[in-house]
């Protein structure tokens, strides 16, 4: 029974998180995704490739609905099993990140993880915006940058977060904080390596820049 319990809800949330919203409605203006800009199957290269606010804000927004629909429909099949919910809302966004449809080349599931603990805790989503803000403006002005910053520092908060502030902003009765932790270490881990790409890049254009300062002449 456990075993299909299981089975029902990671392969259920997986195709709620594999559908490629990014995809579908930039296909719609002759633009495949997967082959312009980043290359990443989200709502930021939605918006980079087709320079519409609006479509992208429709892409994020269903991104996250992903997310929350995955967390949900596990709480309404099973009530009070909230490690079934922390499931769901690892294999959803493990969908996002590696459709099937799209040959495993998907987004970077920060929309899908945040629709998912909007339902199920909405404590890291608080942290990992103070961290995104510190990695951001203190590290250095660019958006992946602030994303691993929130996604390294965001268990290490809520691990050392008092009980209190667990309790406070518990949406459903049974998370535990440990729990908790456990979901968001493994959904940060993979946010991070999503983004290895990018902070591999930024890494390439200071040296590139610090090789060409050293070689310019007065």
């Amino acid at each position: 029974m456990v075993i299909l319990q299981w089975l029902v809800v990671s392969v259920g949330a997986y195709f709620v998180g594999s559908i490629p919203f990014a995809y579908l409605l930039a296909k719609r203006y002759g633009i495949d995704v997967r082959r312009v800009g980043s290359r990443n199957v989200g709502a930021r290269n939605v918006f980079d490739v087709t320079r519409r606010l609006d479509l992208a804000i429709v892409v994020g927004i269903l991104d996250a609905a992903k997310g929350a629909i995955a967390v949900a429909g596990s709480l309404v099949l099973f009530p009070d099993q909230c490690h079934l919910a922390a499931g769901a809302l690892f294999f959803a966004v493990t969908g996002h990140n590696y459709p099937v449809w799209l040959h495993f080349h998907g987004g970077r599931g920060l929309a899908t993880a945040a629709g998912g603990f909007l339902v199920f805790h909405p404590l890291p989503i608080v942290f990992f915006l103070l961290m995104w803000l510190t990695g951001y403006f203190v590290i250095r002005r660019n958006v992946h940058v602030g994303n691993v910053a929130g996604a390294l520092g965001t268990p290490i908060l809520l691990w050392s977060a008092p009980p209190f502030y667990v309790d406070l902003l518990r949406t459903t009765d049974c998370v535990t904080s440990s729990l908790l932790v456990l979901i968001t270490t493994l959904v940060c881990l993979q946010i991070f390596i999503r983004h290895l790409e990018p902070i591999r890049a930024i890494f390439r254009q200071g040296q590139h820049d610090d090789t060409t300062d050293s070689g310019s002449t007065d």
